[in-house]
């Protein structure tokens, strides 16, 4: 029973974990930017997604002030940081990776700064374990097991069946391509941050009531969702989520046998594994953005 109640956590959290590095590998997959400020995203949306819902008391109200704050600060990065970075030949991977690496502690400091550095937790009925439920299954978890399902189909959907998707599939596979849809690179790169950013805002929401929030709380989560893009499969978003869910499962039945604080420890021992025995990753891949 401990083993099913724990593996049924970890799917909670590995689904949380794969909304991250979907987003994530959705960015690198078509623009080659190592976006490891997407956790500073993650902080943000949280925290917006907080202040609406104390101002409105409406959660609705909260998730689409954190959609559209999320949105628009994925486009500001890539519009005013990562293009004029890419436009400069001196500007290498390991540039763009720093200023990515530096935004997200500008970021954490600057909430700590307003916010105070504390972590929160939100209560809401839906966090209850539902009655006659010997699993500890919450509404919650129900929730954000069907929020990443429809949100990765209507992705899928979106990549597959529209011309900005099949662009940003060029973009990533063969960006010489992208003029057949008749799209501009910077334009699909404006398109790619705003829907990666888009994706963590569920994330966001669910972790304020099932984890905990801080400052800090998109540093943890944006390592896993880089460790599941490698797990996963480098370029392939349902590589992403796969991994994503092999971390989550893997870190809480790991509680059967060592204290929760060696959680991240299990996860990137796992990475290790895989890059020593399969580099290529659960899915590999034969374009960027598949």
């Amino acid at each position: 029973m401990e083993i099913l109640q724990l593996g049924l956590q970890g799917l909670s959290v590995g689904a949380v974990y794969a909304l991250v590095a979907v987003g994530f590998a959705l960015i690198f997959g078509t623009t080659r930017t190592f976006h490891f400020a997407h956790g500073a995203t993650f902080a943000l949306a949280a925290y917006v997604y907080v202040g609406v819902l104390n101002v409105t008391k409406s959660p609705i109200a909260g998730i689409v002030g954190a959609l559209i704050v999320s949105v628009i600060f994925g486009i500001f990065l890539d519009r005013w940081l990562y293009q004029p970075m890419r436009k400069k030949s001196a500007a290498s991977f390991l540039t763009i990776f720093v200023a990515s690496m530096g935004t997200l502690y500008l970021l954490d400091n600057t909430i700590g700064l307003v916010k105070g550095t504390s972590f929160f937790t939100l209560n809401s009925p839906l966090t209850q374990v539902m009655k006659g439920n010997r699993l500890g299954i919450s509404p919650m978890d129900v929730l954000v097991w069907i929020v990443a399902v429809l949100t990765f189909v209507s992705l899928t959907l979106f990549l597959n069946r529209t011309s900005i998707g099949r662009g940003l599939r060029a973009l990533g596979d063969n960006p010489s391509l992208v003029t057949v849809y008749g799209h501009s690179v910077s334009r699909l790169s404006l398109w790619a941050f705003a829907l990666g950013s888009a994706l963590v805002v569920p994330a966001a929401v669910v972790s304020v009531y099932l984890m905990a929030g801080s400052p800090t709380m998109g540093d943890s989560v944006v390592n896993i969702a880089v460790a599941a893009t490698i797990v996963g499969g480098i370029g392939r978003l349902p590589g992403a989520a796969v991994g994503a869910l092999i971390l989550g499962l893997a870190q809480s039945l790991s509680q059967i046998w060592v204290q929760s604080t060696w959680q991240n420890a299990i996860a990137f021992g796992i990475l290790l594994l895989f890059l020593l025995v399969r580099p290529q990753g659960v899915l590999s891949s034969r374009g960027r953005a598949a």
